[in-house]
């Protein structure tokens, strides 16, 4: 076997092989060989293929680098040493998000990956290997997340850090959580926090905003806006509004789902209601309508209409 010849270390999802300095062969989260390039400060991956084939080809594929380049590939130590480094934390943190995903909401999903990707993944203290990763680190992390962002966001990142560490625990990966009982020591207790009162708008302001949005919105965004101004309805149940819950006789509309991340879920509290439907804003539905069932049927997919604002 190609590989045998090559010192290795065991890596979160197999065995990482080490051909020459800054010249690896590891596998990632989708199982899939990839040779790994470091070199100069310049780091490159290359994904070649899953199961043994893929590790064969990828064996070779690094070799043809190492000698391209005129690196000496290593040789293999007497012993295995001692503590392999272990994963990074951030390859342990998309680890976590892939194989989880199936128990979470889309929503859920949508929500994981923005932390991984903007809160988690930038911050340098999360590239190192995760049984590196001290408490005073992420503690200084979150303090700093704070100063700017809202006490749910701080509560939603500290939520995925500690996650994260506990199926390294379980793993074996790591012996500590340093994330645990850590939101205490950032933020306040929740009725001492600085709430703000909603800020509602004036009738003039409202005014002012259908004004404008006459003239810069395109007439689905213009009505979505109308629907929230003058029924009350929040910004997701106006975008899943459908027209089989109209009752334009009654002046009624049934709210049953809200809309959100490209997903129709039932409304906030998972009740549903009856909202009055003003008049002028009646017709404007009623013409909204007509425009929809005209499109349709110029596109040649019939003029049945469902979803009234999103696609």
């Amino acid at each position: 076997m190609p590989w045998r010849k090559y010192p290795s270390i065991e890596g979160m999802y197999g065995p990482i092989f080490n051909l020459s300095k800054g010249i690896k062969v590891r596998r990632d989260w989708r199982r899939q060989w990839i040779v790994d390039i470091n070199v100069k400060g310049q780091r490159h991956n290359r994904t070649i293929g899953a199961g043994r084939e893929g590790l064969v080809k990828a064996i070779k594929a690094a070799e043809a680098i190492v000698k391209r380049m005129g690196s000496v590939a290593p040789k293999a130590p007497a012993q295995q040493p001692t503590e392999a480094l272990k994963p990074a934390f951030t390859t342990c943190a998309w680890g976590w998000y892939q194989d989880n995903q199936n128990r979470w909401s889309p929503e859920t999903v949508n929500r994981y990956e923005e932390i991984l990707r903007l809160h988690i993944e930038p911050q340098a203290i999360y590239g190192q290997p995760i049984d590196r990763v001290t408490r005073n680190q992420v503690k200084h992390h979150l303090r700093e997340l704070s100063k700017n962002r809202s006490p749910a966001l701080v509560e939603a990142v500290h939520a995925v850090v500690s996650s994260i560490f506990e199926e390294a625990i379980d793993s074996g990966l790591t012996r500590d959580n340093p994330a645990r009982r850590l939101l205490s020591k950032i933020l306040p207790k929740k009725h001492q926090r600085n709430l703000k009162e909603a800020a509602f708008m004036t009738v003039a302001e409202r005014d002012r905003l259908m004004a404008a949005a006459q003239n810069t919105c395109s007439p689905s965004m213009r009505l979505a806006l109308m629907v929230m101004a003058f029924m009350g309805l929040r910004l997701g149940e106006a975008l899943a509004m459908r027209l089989r819950n109209l009752d334009f006789d009654r002046m009624l509309y049934h709210v049953t789902e809200s809309y959100k991340t490209g997903v129709f879920r039932k409304p906030k509290g998972g009740k549903s209601r009856l909202v009055d439907i003003p008049a002028f804003l009646l017709a404007e539905l009623e013409t909204h309508v007509a425009y929809l069932r005209k499109e349709r049927l110029k596109l040649g997919i019939g003029g049945s209409v469902d979803a009234l604002l999103v696609n």
